[in-house]
């Protein structure tokens, strides 16, 4: 996200919006946080560049019609500044991280994984895991863009019939001048699939054996999503054009897909959103009308997650849902104590910053992240990495592993538990769709959520040890309704109601 109020946080430069207008106020971040810190980029003439580049620490980056750009260090970029240069406020990221070049004419997947990636050398990631763990992955294609560009999932799973499993969601990328966020989730894959050989060159980790044969489990048990790169457009501008409209879609205007959800858009809480075409906050003509957005909510309807991570970056955070100023979190809340063992488990790079779990760091609406919980009870949190957009080799890496340890302890929390595994039946002993609920806790937003139509399941992930009372509604049979007391002290707690329609009333809810 990166975002405060109506600050904009882009390259280690703060940004004030006013609406549509953007002003560069100069307040540099700390040593080390973004590329800001120690690249500048000047715009100068052909015939002092090979002079500057011969005597500077410099190199040409790019060729322009009004001039050569050459990249130096951020204190040479101040003083040529003070001294009349052009500077590049605003540059595209190749300017700053030229190597892409050389990682998208190699062929090697190791040199591909050695920096930040493009949306090309992020499709041809995803496409060489599937191709070189076939028997773990399967390659989804879930939508496209405006601009036309494939947004690719890849799944995680061995084994029959993974459409049964509970399904884990890892995202990145909503907004393209994110790049690290897509390393969080490509990191997921890329550990997983490391337990097992690949069939040729897919640049795999060294795992240790205990820790390979836990992520096989995972793979043989569970479903698990990556998504690397919701916004593929936002990346290539990010890259080519211009950073800070990299933040949004490929809309003429752009919008900020991670404001176009339907739960609480346009809330009309100020600084959550906005309705201006242009602004870095522009939420979109319509709730869900994005077709990125629409992409995520078709896997989401499909799948029913039960944890998602969607990640951003910069804030050092986890965010336990609602985020949405004056979303009111059912009662008893959960998710404190799984958000709260996440933050255990990542390890911070920043020396001012640790991990925390919070409920919000400014006012937002429209997020992925409480639409997943509102419509389907996900455990869906957004997770803010450390830094922005540190150079990689050092500070990226580092963040990068330190992001592992939170990402896969949502697989162990998951099956540590409490988790109460409700499969409902219909009379003949098929899933039945129904509404399910926990009779002990006070939905505040409307909640209503139904077991997947495939399974007849629903997972209730508790904050603690205890028992609950667990009612099921049929949907499209009114008079077939039950409830069964549960208790679940800890792991995975299976529990079967079927609606045979007999009039118990130790398992009939009153009308």
């Amino acid at each position: 996200m990166s975002l405060s109020g109506s600050l904009l946080r882009s390259c280690g430069v703060l940004f004030f919006s006013f609406g549509c207008n953007t002003a560069a106020i100069a307040v540099q971040e700390p040593s080390g946080i973004d590329w800001a810190s120690r690249f500048g980029v000047l715009l100068v003439d052909a015939e002092e560049a090979p002079l500057l580049i011969k005597t500077l620490p410099a190199r040409r980056v790019a060729v322009r019609e009004d001039g050569i750009v050459i990249r130096v260090s951020a204190a040479e970029a101040k003083a040529r500044r003070k001294r009349g240069y052009r500077y590049l406020t605003d540059p595209p990221f190749k300017y700053i991280d030229p190597e892409i070049e050389d990682r998208l004419s190699s062929a090697d997947p190791a040199v591909w994984w050695a920096g930040y990636k493009d949306e090309e050398l992020v499709e041809r990631i995803i496409r060489n895991l599937a191709q070189n763990y076939p028997e773990h992955t399967t390659l989804f294609e879930i939508g496209r863009t405006h601009r036309n560009r494939p947004i690719l999932a890849l799944r995680l799973a061995s084994g029959l019939r993974p459409e049964l499993r509970p399904a884990f969601l890892f995202n990145g990328g909503h907004h393209g001048n994110e790049p690290l966020s897509i390393e969080y989730a490509l990191d997921v894959a890329r550990t997983l699939l490391s337990a097992t050989p690949a069939r040729g060159n897919a640049a795999a980790l060294s795992i240790p054996s205990a820790e390979a044969r836990t992520y096989l489990k995972y793979m043989a048990e569970f479903q698990i999503w990556i998504v690397p790169l919701v916004n593929p457009d936002g990346l290539h501008t990010f890259w080519n054009h211009s950073q800070l409209a990299g933040r949004r879609n490929g809309r003429a205007q752009g919008v900020d897909l991670n404001r176009n959800y339907p739960f609480y858009w346009n809330s009309g809480i100020r600084g959550a959103s906005s309705d201006a075409p242009g602004s870095v906050f522009y939420r979109g003509p319509a709730p869900g009308s994005e077709p990125e957005t629409r992409a995520m909510m078709r896997l989401a309807d499909e799948r029913r997650f039960v944890v998602s991570l969607s990640y951003h970056t910069f804030a050092t955070k986890v965010l336990v849902p609602y985020t949405t100023s004056g979303a009111m979190t059912s009662v008893p809340v959960t998710g404190w104590r799984f958000g709260s063992e996440l933050v255990s488990a990542g390890r911070s790079n920043r020396p001012d910053k640790e991990y925390k779990a919070v409920r919000n760091l400014y006012p937002v609406d429209g997020t992925d992240q409480d639409w997943l919980a509102h419509a389907f009870g996900t455990l869906a949190f957004i997770v803010e990495g450390s830094y922005q957009t540190p150079d990689f080799p050092t500070g990226g890496r580092a963040s990068i592993e330190g992001m592992r340890g939170l990402s896969l302890r949502s697989l162990s929390l998951y099956a540590e538990g409490p988790t109460i595994q409700v499969t409902v039946l219909d009379p003949s002993g098929l899933p039945a769709r129904a509404r399910v609920r926990r009779l002990d806790q006070a939905v505040m937003e409307g909640e209503a959520h139904e077991t997947q139509a495939r399974t007849g399941r629903f997972d209730f992930v508790l904050d603690g040890p205890g028992e609950t009372v667990i009612q099921a509604v049929h949907l499209g049979r009114e008079g077939f309704r039950a409830q069964t007391k549960v208790s679940c002290r800890s792991g995975i707690c299976p529990v079967t109601i079927r609606l045979t329609g007999a009039m118990d009333p130790d398992q009939w809810v009153a009308q």
